[in-house]
């Protein structure tokens, strides 16, 4: 099991779910009307799915001594 790429793996999966989540909201005429936007919203499923490989690969490799 290597520890790294899990590690890596998770840290990548966690970006993944808060690029997801992040909602950036702007004000927009004078401030009367905000707009909302998920600007990484497609850069969500490609993290989460390299993040879970990563895990898959970290615990089938075994670790070097």
């Amino acid at each position: 099991m290597n520890r790294i790429l899990i590690a890596i793996g998770i840290v990548v999966a966690i970006i993944g779910v808060v690029a997801g989540a992040l909602v950036i909201t702007t004000p927009q005429l004078f401030g009367l009307v905000t707009t909302s936007d998920t600007p990484y919203a497609q850069y969500m499923i490609p993290l989460i799915i390299g993040g879970m490989v990563l895990i898959i690969v970290g615990a089938a490799i075994p670790e070097k001594k």
